[in-house]
């Protein structure tokens, strides 16, 4: 199968930070961070690059050689956490989207790949968040108390669609809102942005918006996690995923901190997942991780909240834009929901609880309200409401009120990967996501009215571990790519 440049470096990076050294071959064409990022693993582990990255780490070659000349400022951002000073002095420009040029993009490529293979320490991870945040904390004050979850990234994470119709369908009766942040890609995991544009006329809020929404109206709202709420952690953030520089846990902190203190709630749960499919792979560095993150919210005044997840496989049944939408409708649609479906339900009503302990509310009453609005079809409403109001086109509303699978995957084209020979089926799951992220759900040229991302995604019919025979049905891939598709799903398939 054929990876994505981004995995590949994301591979290469954690190896030679694990001392496990892989000497994988990057060939494939590269944009100017990757270059940048390539040539650090070239200097630091050997990366063999051929053909078109050869050419583009070459020229990230000599960008680099003029900008981090020995005695020059920029010299000190490498192989040491540099000073708060000379970082904002030197660093500034290359996150800051208004300066965006090939040369500013290597930079900064070579600069998080140096990073991550020293990792960036609690102080550093401090000193960055307030970099990333930029110009002081919004403080808009809402007519009811806000909370929030954030998570830090999981293959076919899909609490972001699972729990605002939840939050949105038990308002009135807690008095509470949700100002939900979102996010695109990061590396090969799908972001929440990207799965909500395939929903016709949907357009997540802009954090100009905040000043006219007191959280009684709408009293859930989708906020673009961009440019316009943190100019800096938006360029990295988009950078890092390019250049598979993630799952460092100073990187991370900083980021998601960023976030979280420009647009601060009453109470952020941090939805810490961990395991092979999440960036944090163990228990124990989830839990330094969680520590690290609620550090840097009191010392900003923000109260977050940090609560572990295991990460073992896919979460649910499907991975990619448009079916995780399905699934999380027909969950919410009443429909009998098979053990990955229990398990995510359980999870947001777990989140329900703990926001209602935060806020000092009854957990038991809030959590049976939830149980009762999902049984009703009320929750689904909720979320059906929840699109309108976002701009979701009405023709298309009324069709997915009647049928969700139809109104999403309806129209799309679809292959099926069937097994080869019969045996025990394993998946490998960060297989899946770049096949769904980085085939299917392709990005697009975004402009008003238009998606960001390619509508498609794989849904899965046979689990791991099961026992399948020669031509059962594994996947079905539904987007314009899926007969291509469907080869490179052949590779995350293991039948022995």
């Amino acid at each position: 199968m054929n990876e994505s440049a981004a995995l590949t470096l994301a591979k290469a990076i954690a190896a030679v930070r694990n001392g496990t050294p892989a000497n994988p071959v990057l060939s494939s064409p590269l944009t100017p961070a990757q270059s940048g990022s390539a040539l650090r693993l070239k200097q630091a582990l050997g990366l063999s690059v051929a053909a078109e990255a050869a050419l583009a780490v070459e020229q990230a070659e000599a960008v680099v050689r003029e900008l981090f000349e020995d005695g020059t400022e920029a010299a000190t951002l490498i192989g040491q956490a540099p000073s708060p000073q000379v970082f904002e002095r030197v660093a500034s420009h290359w996150f800051d989207p208004q300066e965006s040029s090939d040369e500013t993009e290597i930079a900064a490529g070579y600069w998080l790949a140096d990073a991550f293979l020293r990792g960036i320490e609690t102080e550093e991870a401090q000193h960055l968040t307030r970099f990333l945040a930029g110009a002081s904390p919004r403080t808009h004050r809402h007519a009811v108390v806000s909370a929030r979850r954030y998570p830090t990234g999981g293959i076919s994470e899909k609490q972001a669609l699972l729990l605002p119709p939840l939050m949105r369908a038990l308002a009135a009766d807690f008095h509470w809102c949700s100002p939900f942040l979102v996010a695109p890609r990061l590396a090969h995991t799908g972001g929440t942005r990207d799965k909500l544009s395939v929903i016709p006329g949907f357009e997540v809020s802009s954090v100009s918006e905040l000043p006219h929404w007191d959280g009684r109206d709408k009293p859930v709202r989708y906020f673009a996690a961009d440019a316009q709420l943190c100019p800096r952690d938006a360029m990295m953030y988009r950078i890092r995923g390019e250049t598979g520089t993630v799952a460092d846990t100073g990187l991370m902190a900083a980021s998601i901190m960023s976030k979280q203190i420009t647009l601060p709630a009453d109470v952020i749960i941090l939805d810490i997942l961990h395991g092979p499919t999440a960036f944090l792979h163990t228990a124990p560095e989830a839990a330094a991780f969680g520590t690290l993150c609620e550090d840097i919210g009191r010392s900003n005044g923000i109260t977050i909240v940090a609560q572990l997840r295991q990460s073992a496989s896919l979460l649910g049944r499907s991975v990619g834009a448009s079916t995780e939408v399905v699934e999380i409708a027909e969950l919410l649609r009443g429909g009998a929901p098979d053990e990955a479906g229990q398990l995510e339900l359980s999870t947001a009503l777990g989140f329900l609880h703990t926001f209602a302990h935060q806020l000092k509310l009854d957990p038991n009453a809030v959590t049976q309200r939830a149980k009762q609005a999902i049984a009703s079809g009320e929750a689904f409403q909720a979320m059906v409401t929840l699109w309108a109001d976002h701009g979701a086109e009405n023709t298309f509303l009324r069709a997915f009120a009647r049928d969700p699978r139809q109104a999403i995957l309806g129209d799309l084209p679809q292959a099926t990967l069937r097994a080869e020979r019969s045996g025990n089926l394993t998946w490998d799951a960060i297989a899946l996501a770049d096949v769904a992220n980085n085939q299917v759900n392709v990005r697009l040229e975004p402009s008003p009215g238009v998606r960001v991302v390619a509508g498609g995604g794989i849904e899965l019919l046979c689990r791991d571990g099961a026992q399948v025979q020669q031509g059962d049905a594994l996947a079905v891939i539904y987007g314009q790519a899926a007969g291509v598709a469907v080869g490179a799903l052949g590779g995350a398939a293991t039948i022995g």
